[in-house]
C-alpha cells in the first residue's frame, strides 16, 4: 500500500484501450516486470541529446497512469522514477502516446525523460538501459553489450574429439560469458570447419561481438580494439562439468513447499496454462518477440534535416488540454512500426495464467539470468522451446544461408537458454521443437550440455493421432531432470475425436468467415502448394506460423464448394487450447501466429502429467527417507549409523 500512496494524490482517469484494460483488471498478480530498451536521440539548438522513453501498456499497472505524476530521481547509479506525493515539487507527467502510423496497439501510456543531467549521471556512455517495474517504482540501470565488457585476457581453447564435442561447445559459450575474453582461439582443422556445430557456434561468437579469423587449422575470434594482455588454457578434453556439483547446489534448492512451482522461457503461455491444467503453477516468464522487417512502417513520409539523417515530428495526445508538454519543439528520428509485438507474448500468458507474478520481456540472446535469481530459483520446472524456423522444412536453404550470415538465424538459440538453465539451475527442464529438430546438430549440443550437467535426457517424438488429438502435429519433446524417480513419456492412445464433425460442422459461420480468393486458390493449386482438408478429415493437418500471412499453403477447408482460411478460433479449438487461454485480446495476425507455433495441449498435458507424477514420486521418495531418519534419530547410535549410511536424499 504504502508504494501507491501517491495515487490518492495523482487521480488517474484514463481507461486506455482493452488490453491495458485487462491488464489493470489483473490488480496486483504481477509484482515485476523487466526490458531493456535503447536510449533514443534526438537534435535540438543544433546538437544531439539523449532521451529515454518508455511506452508500454503496462506502465499504468505498476501504477504508472496517463495523468499522474512522477519524479526522477538519481540514485547510486540509477535512475529511479517513482510516484510523485504532494509534498513533491520537481514532478512530470505520465503521458498517453497515440502512435498514428500503428495499425494495432495504437496507444500506450509513456514516460519521456530528457534531462541530459539526469541521464548522463545515471547511465553514462551507454546505449542501453534495463528496466525493472516494480509498483510505484521504476528503476533503471545501464548495460553494455558483451564486447563493451570484454577484459584484456584471451582464451585457447582445446575441444574434445567426437560426441563429446556438441557438449564442449555449450560448455566453453558459458565459460566465455562467465570470464569475458577478449579473444578466443581454437583448432578447426580436420574438417571441423564445414561442420554445421562449427557454424553456428561461430555465429553465436559473431552475436557477442568477436570477429572470427579462420587460417585453415585454427579460428581466432576477437574482440575488435580490446588488447590481449595474457592467455588463459581452457582444456575441455575431459568433458568434465566445470560447475562443481551441479546436481547437489540445484537438488538443495528444491521447492518442496510448492513442488511444481514453475517459470517459462521463450513461451506465449500456451504450454503454461495446459500445464497449469495438470497441476503446475507457473510463477514466471520469459518472452519476447523480436523486431521483423514486416513490422516498419513502409509508407511513412520523412523530412531530413541540415545534418543529413531522417527525422519526423513526435506526436503526444494530451491526457487534458491545459496539460503543456514541457519538452521544446524538435525532429526526431523516426524508427517508425506499423505495429509493435514486442510484448504482447508475455503479456498474453500473464493475462491467461493467474499464478505469474514476474515477466521478463526481454530478448533471451540479450537477458542476464542473474537478475531472475529470486524468481527462477524457486522455480522446480522451466518449459519452454526454441524457434522452431531454422529445423523446419518450410525454410529453404537459401534462406538458411542468408539469415546465418546477417544473424537472422536462430539456430544458436540454445546457447542462451542452456545459460539460463544451468544458472537457475532448474531440477527438471521441458523443451518442445519441431520433429526434425531430434536429428540436428543442435539438439546433440543442447542435450549433451544438459547430460554434462548431470541431466538424464530423455527425447521422444510425440504425435496428435497418437494422443487422441485434432492435428497431427509431430513434435520433439525433451525432458531432462535431475531426480531420481522413474520417467516415461504417455504411451499411444485410441485416436476417437473426428476434426471434421467436431471442430468444422460444430462451427459453421467461423468456418466461413475467411474465404479464400479464386486467384490464391488458382495460384496455390498451380504449384502444388494447397494445403487442403476436405469433407470428413478426422485429423487436421499441422499448423505452422505462416498460417498467419495467409500464404498460398497454409491450411485451408473446402466447404459446400468453397475454399476458406482457418480463422483462429478454429486455429485454437484445433489446438486444444483452453477458453482460459486470451489471445482473443491480441491483433487478428498475432493470434494466428501464436497459435500456429504453440504445442497441442491434448498430447502436451499428457506429457506433463507424466512429468507430474514424476516430480511428485521424487517428492513423496524424498520425505519417506526424512522420515526414516527421524526415526532413527531416536534409536540407539549405532542403529542410526547403519540407517544413515544405507539411505541416500539424491
Amino acid at each position: 500500500m504504502t508504494a501507491y500512496s501517491a495515487l490518492q494524490y495523482n487521480n488517474p482517469h484514463n481507461k486506455g484501450n482493452a488490453i491495458t484494460q485487462a491488464i489493470a483488471a489483473l490488480g496486483d498478480q504481477v509484482k515485476k516486470m523487466t526490458k531493456q530498451l535503447k536510449l533514443g536521440r534526438y537534435f535540438q539548438a543544433g546538437s544531439e541529446k539523449k532521451k529515454l522513453i518508455v511506452s508500454t501498456n503496462w506502465l499504468p499497472s505498476f501504477g504508472f497512469e496517463p495523468g499522474v505524476r512522477v519524479v526522477e530521481e538519481v540514485r547510486a547509479g540509477q535512475l529511479v522514477i517513482r510516484l510523485a506525493t504532494a509534498t513533491d515539487e520537481d514532478t512530470k507527467l505520465v503521458y498517453q502516446r497515440k502512435y498514428n502510423n500503428r495499425k494495432t496497439n495504437a496507444e500506450e501510456a509513456q514516460l519521456d525523460i530528457r534531462s541530459q543531467r539526469r541521464l548522463q549521471e545515471a547511465f553514462g556512455d551507454a546505449d542501453e538501459v534495463h528496466l525493472t517495474f516494480t509498483p510505484g517504482k521504476i528503476t533503471a540501470r545501464p548495460v553494455g553489450d558483451f564486447a563493451q565488457q570484454a577484459t584484456a585476457l584471451g582464451a585457447l581453447i582445446e575441444f574434445p574429439q567426437g560426441e563429446g564435442m556438441y557438449a564442449a561447445l555449450a560448455q566453453a559459450v558459458s565459460i566465455i560469458r562467465e570470464r569475458k575474453f577478449s579473444k578466443v582461439e581454437f583448432a578447426s582443422g580436420g574438417g571441423f570447419d564445414s561442420t554445421r556445430e562449427y557454424t553456428f557456434f561461430c555465429m553465436h561468437l559473431r552475436r557477442l561481438g568477436y570477429e572470427i579469423h579462420n587460417s585453415g587449422t585454427h579460428t581466432l575470434a576477437s574482440i575488435p580494439n580490446v588488447p590481449c594482455a595474457d592467455t588463459e588454457w581452457v582444456d575441455l578434453r575431459s568433458g568434465r562439468c566445470e560447475i562443481e556439483d551441479f546436481k547437489e547446489q540445484a537438488l538443495s534448492k528444491f521447492n518442496f513447499q510448492t513442488p511444481l512451482e514453475s517459470a517459462g522461457m521463450m513461451t506465449s503461455g500456451v504450454d503454461l496454462t495446459s500445464a497449469a491444467q495438470e497441476g503446475f503453477v507457473p510463477t514466471s516468464v520469459l518472452e519476447y518477440r523480436p523486431l521483423e522487417e514486416r513490422d516498419e512502417d513502409k509508407e511513412i513520409a520523412f523530412e531530413t534535416t541540415t545534418e543529413g539523417a531522417q527525422y519526423t515530428p513526435v506526436s503526444f495526445k494530451f491526457v487534458k488540454k491545459t496539460q503543456k508538454h514541457k519538452v521544446q519543439p524538435e525532429m526526431v528520428k523516426t524508427g517508425a512500426l506499423n505495429r509493435d509485438f514486442r510484448e504482447l507474448g508475455a503479456t498474453t500468458a500473464a493475462l491467461s495464467i493467474p499464478s505469474i507474478q514476474a515477466i521478463f520481456n526481454e530478448d533471451v540472446y540479450r537477458f542476464d539470468p542473474r537478475t531472475a535469481n529470486a524468481e527462477f530459483q524457486r522455480a522446480n520446472v522451466v518449459m519452454g522451446g526454441l524457434q522452431c524456423d531454422d529445423f523446419s522444412s518450410l525454410k529453404s536453404k537459401s534462406e538458411r544461408e542468408k539469415s546465418i550470415e546477417n544473424l537472422g538465424s536462430t539456430a544458436d538459440m540454445l546457447f542462451p537458454a542452456l545459460y539460463a538453465i544451468e544458472t537457475a539451475m532448474f531440477p527438471v527442464v521441458t523443451f518442445e521443437n519441431v520433429a526434425p529438430f531430434e536429428k540436428s546438430e543442435e539438439f546433440k549440443v543442447f542435450t549433451g550440455r544438459l547430460k554434462q550437467l548431470g541431466y538424464s535426457v530423455h527425447s521422444a517424438i510425440m504425435r496428435g493421432e497418437q494422443n487422441d488429438s485434432y492435428t497431427m502435429r509431430p513434435r520433439n519433446f525433451i525432458v531432462a531432470t535431475l531426480l531420481g524417480s522413474d520417467f516415461s513419456f504417455p504411451e499411444a492412445i485410441e485416436h476417437q475425436v473426428h476434426w471434421w464433425d467436431d471442430i468444422v460442422l460444430a462451427n459453421p459461420e467461423l468456418m466461413r468467415s475467411l474465404p479464400r480468393t479464386q486467384q490464391s486458390i488458382q495460384s496455390a493449386l498451380e504449384e502444388n502448394r494447397m494445403n487442403l482438408m476436405v469433407e470428413g478429415s478426422k485429423i487436421c493437418r499441422t499448423l505452422v506460423k505462416s498460417d498467419a500471412k495467409y500464404v498460398k499453403d497454409s491450411v485451408s477447408v473446402q466447404l459446400d464448394g468453397h475454399y476458406y482460411f482457418l480463422p483462429a478460433e478454429i486455429m485454437a479449438k484445433t489446438m486444444s487450447i483452453p477458453e482460459t487461454y486470451r489471445y482473443d485480446l491480441m491483433p487478428t495476425e498475432f493470434q494466428r501466429e501464436l497459435i500456429g507455433q504453440s504445442v497441442c495441449c491434448k498430447m502436451h498435458s499428457r506429457l506433463m502429467a507424466q512429468v507430474r507424477e514424476h516430480i511428485m514420486n521424487w517428492v513423496h521418495g524424498v520425505k519417506t527417507q526424512v522420515s526414516q531418519v527421524a526415526d532413527a534419530m531416536t534409536r540407539p547410535i549405532h542403529t542410526q549409523m547403519a540407517t544413515a549410511s544405507q539411505l541416500s536424499l539424491w
